[in-house]
Protein backbone atom coordinates (compact mmCIF):
# COMPACT_ATOMS: atom_id res chain seq x y z
CA UNK A 1 0.00 0.00 0.00
CA UNK A 2 1.38 3.41 -0.91
CA UNK A 3 2.05 5.98 1.74
CA UNK A 4 0.53 9.46 1.40
CA UNK A 5 3.97 10.93 0.68
CA UNK A 6 4.30 8.53 -2.30
CA UNK A 7 1.17 9.84 -4.00
CA UNK A 8 1.32 11.72 -7.29
CA UNK A 9 -2.04 13.40 -7.59
CA UNK A 10 -1.35 15.67 -10.56
CA UNK A 11 -4.44 15.55 -12.74
CA UNK A 12 -6.66 14.52 -9.85
CA UNK A 13 -9.27 16.53 -8.03
CA UNK A 14 -9.37 16.96 -4.30
CA UNK A 15 -12.85 16.76 -2.82
CA UNK A 16 -13.22 18.57 0.50
CA UNK A 17 -14.65 16.40 3.25
CA UNK A 18 -17.77 17.67 5.03
CA UNK A 19 -16.72 19.73 8.01
CA UNK A 20 -13.57 21.06 6.32
CA UNK A 21 -12.03 23.34 8.96
CA UNK A 22 -11.02 26.01 6.43
CA UNK A 23 -14.22 27.68 5.16
CA UNK A 24 -12.43 28.80 1.99
CA UNK A 25 -12.39 25.16 0.92
CA UNK A 26 -15.82 24.01 2.18
CA UNK A 27 -17.51 21.84 -0.50
CA UNK A 28 -14.59 22.56 -2.85
CA UNK A 29 -13.31 20.64 -5.80
CA UNK A 30 -9.62 21.42 -6.44
CA UNK A 31 -7.90 20.41 -9.69
CA UNK A 32 -4.22 19.66 -9.01
CA UNK A 33 -1.75 21.11 -11.50
CA UNK A 34 1.37 19.92 -9.68
CA UNK A 35 2.10 17.54 -6.84
CA UNK A 36 5.70 16.74 -5.95
CA UNK A 37 7.85 16.30 -2.86
CA UNK A 38 8.20 20.11 -2.87
CA UNK A 39 4.47 20.69 -2.50
CA UNK A 40 1.30 20.97 -4.54
CA UNK A 41 -0.60 23.58 -6.52
CA UNK A 42 -4.16 23.49 -7.75
CA UNK A 43 -7.26 25.49 -8.56
CA UNK A 44 -10.68 25.50 -6.93
CA UNK A 45 -13.15 24.76 -9.72
CA UNK A 46 -16.52 25.42 -8.12
CA UNK A 47 -16.36 28.82 -6.41
CA UNK A 48 -17.57 31.45 -8.89
CA UNK A 49 -17.03 35.13 -8.23
CA UNK A 50 -19.13 38.04 -9.42
CA UNK A 51 -16.26 40.52 -9.62
CA UNK A 52 -14.08 40.97 -11.41
CA UNK A 53 -15.85 39.58 -14.47
CA UNK A 54 -13.97 38.23 -17.45
CA UNK A 55 -14.77 41.52 -19.23
CA UNK A 56 -13.33 43.47 -16.30
CA UNK A 57 -10.08 41.50 -16.57
CA UNK A 58 -9.92 42.17 -20.32
CA UNK A 59 -10.38 45.87 -19.61
CA UNK A 60 -7.61 45.97 -17.03
CA UNK A 61 -5.28 44.20 -19.46
CA UNK A 62 -6.39 46.53 -22.27
CA UNK A 63 -7.62 43.59 -24.35
CA UNK A 64 -11.26 44.64 -24.38
CA UNK A 65 -10.92 46.28 -27.80
CA UNK A 66 -9.79 42.98 -29.32
CA UNK A 67 -13.08 41.27 -28.55
CA UNK A 68 -14.73 39.48 -31.42
CA UNK A 69 -16.60 36.89 -29.36
CA UNK A 70 -18.35 39.09 -26.84
CA UNK A 71 -20.76 41.30 -28.72
CA UNK A 72 -23.35 39.16 -26.93
CA UNK A 73 -22.94 39.28 -23.13
CA UNK A 74 -24.32 35.73 -22.88
CA UNK A 75 -20.93 34.51 -24.15
CA UNK A 76 -19.11 35.84 -21.11
CA UNK A 77 -16.68 33.34 -19.59
CA UNK A 78 -17.23 32.60 -15.89
CA UNK A 79 -14.58 33.77 -13.42
CA UNK A 80 -13.76 31.62 -10.39
CA UNK A 81 -11.91 31.98 -7.11
CA UNK A 82 -9.02 29.60 -7.77
CA UNK A 83 -7.74 29.72 -4.21
CA UNK A 84 -6.39 31.98 -1.49
CA UNK A 85 -2.84 32.40 -2.84
CA UNK A 86 -2.01 35.31 -5.20
CA UNK A 87 -5.66 36.21 -5.71
CA UNK A 88 -4.75 38.95 -8.17
CA UNK A 89 -3.08 36.49 -10.52
CA UNK A 90 -5.17 34.97 -13.29
CA UNK A 91 -4.97 31.55 -14.90
CA UNK A 92 -7.05 30.06 -17.68
CA UNK A 93 -7.92 26.38 -17.45
CA UNK A 94 -8.75 25.15 -20.94
CA UNK A 95 -8.91 22.21 -23.28
CA UNK A 96 -5.78 21.25 -25.19
CA UNK A 97 -6.52 22.45 -28.71
CA UNK A 98 -5.14 25.93 -27.89
CA UNK A 99 -1.81 25.82 -26.07
CA UNK A 100 1.40 27.76 -26.35
CA UNK A 101 4.92 27.36 -24.98
CA UNK A 102 3.89 28.77 -21.60
CA UNK A 103 0.93 26.40 -21.15
CA UNK A 104 1.29 23.69 -18.53
CA UNK A 105 -0.48 20.46 -19.39
CA UNK A 106 -2.45 18.50 -16.84
CA UNK A 107 -1.97 15.05 -18.30
CA UNK A 108 -4.22 14.64 -21.38
CA UNK A 109 -7.06 16.49 -19.69
CA UNK A 110 -6.38 20.21 -19.85
CA UNK A 111 -3.83 22.97 -19.87
CA UNK A 112 -3.29 25.96 -17.64
CA UNK A 113 -2.11 29.20 -19.21
CA UNK A 114 -1.44 32.57 -17.69
CA UNK A 115 -0.62 34.72 -20.71
CA UNK A 116 -2.38 37.34 -22.79
CA UNK A 117 -2.21 34.93 -25.73
CA UNK A 118 -4.74 32.53 -24.23
CA UNK A 119 -7.05 35.43 -23.38
CA UNK A 120 -6.76 36.62 -26.98
CA UNK A 121 -7.60 33.08 -28.14
CA UNK A 122 -10.64 33.01 -25.86
CA UNK A 123 -12.02 36.22 -27.37
CA UNK A 124 -10.92 35.48 -30.91
CA UNK A 125 -12.43 33.47 -33.72
CA UNK A 126 -10.93 30.13 -32.61
CA UNK A 127 -11.23 29.85 -28.82
CA UNK A 128 -10.60 26.64 -26.89
CA UNK A 129 -13.71 24.46 -26.83
CA UNK A 130 -13.86 24.80 -23.03
CA UNK A 131 -12.15 27.46 -20.93
CA UNK A 132 -12.62 29.44 -17.74
CA UNK A 133 -10.67 32.00 -15.75
CA UNK A 134 -9.53 31.46 -12.17
CA UNK A 135 -8.03 34.14 -9.95
CA UNK A 136 -5.58 32.85 -7.38
CA UNK A 137 -4.62 29.28 -6.59
CA UNK A 138 -4.40 26.81 -3.74
CA UNK A 139 -0.91 25.87 -2.60
CA UNK A 140 0.59 23.39 -0.15
CA UNK A 141 4.15 23.14 1.16
CA UNK A 142 6.18 19.92 1.35
CA UNK A 143 4.10 17.19 3.00
CA UNK A 144 1.22 19.53 3.84
CA UNK A 145 -1.31 18.10 1.38
CA UNK A 146 -0.33 14.56 2.28
CA UNK A 147 -0.97 15.37 5.95
CA UNK A 148 -4.38 16.85 5.14
CA UNK A 149 -5.30 13.75 3.13
CA UNK A 150 -4.12 11.37 5.88
CA UNK A 151 -6.20 13.36 8.40
CA UNK A 152 -9.28 12.83 6.20
CA UNK A 153 -9.50 16.43 5.02
CA UNK A 154 -9.73 15.45 1.36
CA UNK A 155 -10.89 12.65 -0.88
CA UNK A 156 -9.20 12.22 -4.25
CA UNK A 157 -10.50 11.31 -7.68
CA UNK A 158 -8.85 11.22 -11.08
CA UNK A 159 -10.14 14.27 -12.94
CA UNK A 160 -12.26 13.78 -16.04
CA UNK A 161 -13.17 16.10 -18.88
CA UNK A 162 -16.83 15.77 -17.95
CA UNK A 163 -16.28 16.78 -14.32
CA UNK A 164 -13.91 19.67 -15.04
CA UNK A 165 -15.51 21.18 -18.13
CA UNK A 166 -19.03 19.88 -18.63
CA UNK A 167 -20.48 19.67 -15.13
CA UNK A 168 -21.98 22.92 -13.88
CA UNK A 169 -20.00 24.26 -10.91
CA UNK A 170 -23.13 24.03 -8.73
CA UNK A 171 -23.14 20.26 -9.23
CA UNK A 172 -19.41 19.43 -9.33
CA UNK A 173 -19.09 18.58 -5.64
CA UNK A 174 -21.97 16.10 -5.66
CA UNK A 175 -20.87 14.71 -9.05
CA UNK A 176 -17.34 14.06 -7.76
CA UNK A 177 -18.68 12.27 -4.70
CA UNK A 178 -21.07 10.27 -6.88
CA UNK A 179 -18.12 9.20 -9.06
CA UNK A 180 -16.65 7.68 -5.88
CA UNK A 181 -19.98 5.99 -5.15
CA UNK A 182 -20.78 8.05 -2.06
CA UNK A 183 -22.98 10.96 -1.03
CA UNK A 184 -22.34 13.96 1.17
CA UNK A 185 -25.06 12.76 3.54
CA UNK A 186 -23.33 9.39 3.98
CA UNK A 187 -19.99 11.10 4.63
CA UNK A 188 -21.53 13.51 7.14
CA UNK A 189 -23.29 10.69 8.96
CA UNK A 190 -20.10 8.63 9.21
CA UNK A 191 -17.75 11.47 10.17
CA UNK A 192 -15.96 10.63 13.37
CA UNK A 193 -16.75 6.91 13.16
CA UNK A 194 -13.83 4.58 12.65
Amino acid sequence: MSKPQDLDLRGHVLIAMPGMADDRFARSIVLLLTHTSEGAMGFILNKPIDEPTFSDVLGVLKLHEERTKFDDSSKEFQTFNGGPVEIGRGFVIHTLERTDSSSVRINDLAAVSGTHEILRAMIGDHPPEFAFLVLGYAGWGPGQLEDEISQNGWLTLEATHELVFETNYEHQYDAALAALGISEEALSASAGNA
